[in-house]
């Protein structure tokens, strides 16, 4: 009797190492999966992320230059029209005399 005890207890023993080496090798192949997937997900997302930035980046690039046309041809059309604009010197000259000197 004494022996069949001590085999049922080597046999518990063994099947406990057995069930140790099984929940090793589960956590192994999960952290092994769990980075893969982590890399993958990485991956993705900084490939999307960067064609985000882009995008924006690009859009606003190109809105800028539409403001600096538009605003560079505003300051054409104004320097024009006072380029063009008639000129009166001698109003002016008695403008500045009547408001520097009073007179």
């Amino acid at each position: 009797m004494a022996e069949n005890e001590v085999n049922v207890i080597s046999h518990l023993l063994e099947v406990e190492s057995q069930a140790t080496a099984l929940i090793d090798d589960a956590q192994i192949e999960s952290n092994k999966r769990i980075t893969e997937a982590k890399t993958k997900a990485d991956e993705l997302f900084y490939t999307k992320y960067r064609d985000i930035v882009e995008t924006l980046e690009n859009d606003f690039n190109k809105k800028i230059q539409g403001y600096e046309a538009a605003h560079n041809a505003e300051i054409e059309s104004y320097k024009n029209k006072i380029s063009n604009s008639e000129k009166d010197v001698d109003a002016f000259n008695s403008f500045l005399n009547k408001t520097l000197f009073k007179a």
